[in-house]
């Protein structure tokens, strides 16, 4: 699989809004203690969120996932 410059990856999560990318895709976000969101996975059915968003870092996580 090809990698993308880091430059490019850090451009992208300096641009990009992921709380507005999640509520675009279904997403109903709630936030956490630490500032950041979580909500159900958007790539399974769940009832418990599994699915973790740092809006500081850049990066969310499923832990569904691993």
């Amino acid at each position: 699989m090809r990698r993308y410059p880091d430059h490019v990856i850090e451009k992208i999560k300096r641009e990009i809004d992921l709380p507005a990318l999640f509520r675009a895709k279904g997403a109903v976000l709630k936030s956490t203690h630490n500032g950041g969101f979580e909500c159900l996975c958007l790539f399974h059915q769940e009832n418990t969120a599994s699915m973790k968003l740092n809006v500081v870092n850049g990066i969310w996580m499923a832990h569904c996932f691993g």
